[in-house]
């Protein structure tokens, strides 16, 4: 899935503001913004911030929970940001079992 439509389908992706996680850059929006934004950079002469917010949305990515918290945080960490194998469950003997 892209961010964008992580934004668009998940019950997460409707609160005030979201965390992505792209390459070493954190960026913290409101999402009304970034759907806004995505939407100007169609324009014939679109500004460079709404070019970059649709190339950003545009990418690859997965959400992370972050459980320690209460309530837990979701981040959204962009394919080039994970430098590991993407989109491929691990096989059971990599897995760790915490209990």
């Amino acid at each position: 899935m892209t961010v964008k439509e992580i934004l668009e389908k998940t019950e997460f992706g409707k609160k005030d503001i979201i965390a992505i996680k792209d390459y070493n850059i954190t960026d913290f929006r409101p999402v009304e913004q970034l759907l806004k934004y995505y939407k100007k950079a169609f324009r014939k002469n679109a500004a460079y911030r709404y070019r970059e917010i649709k190339a950003l949305l545009d990418q690859e990515a997965v959400v992370v929970e972050t459980d320690y918290f209460e309530p837990p945080t979701y981040t959204i960490f962009t394919k080039r940001t994970i430098k590991a194998p993407f989109g491929r469950p691990l096989d059971e003997y990599q897995k760790i079992i915490l209990e």
